[in-house]
């Protein structure tokens, strides 16, 4: 059944130029392991003649972010302006029904895509910081002093690689223990980069 639907705009959509999305969602509350989502794109907007994209089908686990999955966007016509809006659109189904609360949803480029997935229930604590080295392809925890380092992270996905004269956006999302979200919790980033160079 239907859960909650956007209206993604003809000006998104000439952006959005027919890359890749993943869309990331956070619930009020864990969600639970019963429960399949699919997103879908339907058109034209408000009537739903057609589905025009599809997601696979998603089971959602206990954390409170949850990976719906990813589609193209727009899903056809991706060199033309002037396009129809379309509707993102959330389907999901239980057993027995249920209820979800939804907080968030955020539709996430995917030029690259990297998840940090802690080992086990530990998180990065409070004043330390992860270091994920692409270059080297290492990834470790470290204390405030750049000392003590830990191998408490798994990398999925490839390191993310930036395009040469382009402007770069980054987007990050991060959860803290247990798999919240608190809106008032902050995280600095640092980004460096070495330019490759073609040798022979």
């Amino acid at each position: 059944m239907l859960l909650i639907s956007w209206q993604l705009s003809t000006a998104f959509l000439t952006n959005a130029g027919g890359n890749n999305f993943r869309i990331l969602a956070r619930f009020a509350s864990s969600p639970g392991t019963d429960y399949y989502v699919t997103v879908r794109v339907k058109g034209p907007s408000g009537y739903w003649l057609s589905t025009l994209g599809e997601g696979p089908e998603v089971a959602l686990g206990e954390t409170i972010i949850q990976d719906l999955g990813a589609v193209r966007l727009p899903p056809w016509l991706i060199h033309e302006t002037n396009l129809a809006p379309v509707d993102l659109c959330i389907y999901g189904r239980r057993a027995g029904g249920g209820t979800l609360d939804l907080d968030f949803v955020q539709v996430t480029p995917l030029d690259g895509y990297r998840l940090l997935k802690p080992r086990g229930y530990y998180n990065t604590a409070y004043n330390t910081a992860n270091v994920d080295d692409g270059i080297s392809g290492t990834l470790w925890n470290e204390d405030a002093a750049g000392q003590n380092k830990s191998g408490q992270y798994i990398g999925v996905g490839q390191p993310i690689q930036l395009w040469p004269g382009r402007t770069q956006r980054l987007y990050f999302l991060v959860t803290n223990d247990g798999g919240g979200a608190e809106i008032l919790r902050t995280h600095s980033i640092r980004v460096w980069y070495r330019p490759r160079r073609l040798t022979l």
